[in-house]
């Protein structure tokens, strides 16, 4: 837990302003309760991963790092505003 801001205000804020939209953001959780999950997404999350974090959790963090470095964004995978 962040003390002044929630992680999803957080990642609101990163997708909302031009000049980080682009930035993959993870969120690292132990709550594991699909409607944060499903919250996590509607903020602007590329991907939600939840503890216990093992080996396989962090390839997905290798592929969100190899989509930036592909140009491909978030933004431009999916129809509509980012």
């Amino acid at each position: 837990m962040m003390p002044e801001l929630s992680g999803y205000e957080l990642c609101r804020r990163i997708k909302a302003d031009p000049t980080t939209a682009t930035i993959p953001v993870l969120l690292l959780t132990a709550r594991k309760e699909v409607d944060r999950t499903l919250e996590g997404f509607k903020a602007g999350a590329d991907d939600y991963l939840m503890k216990p974090f093992n080996s396989r959790s962090f390839c997905r963090v290798r592929v969100q790092l190899k989509l930036v470095r592909w140009g491909v964004s978030r933004c431009s995978r999916r129809n509509g505003p980012c």
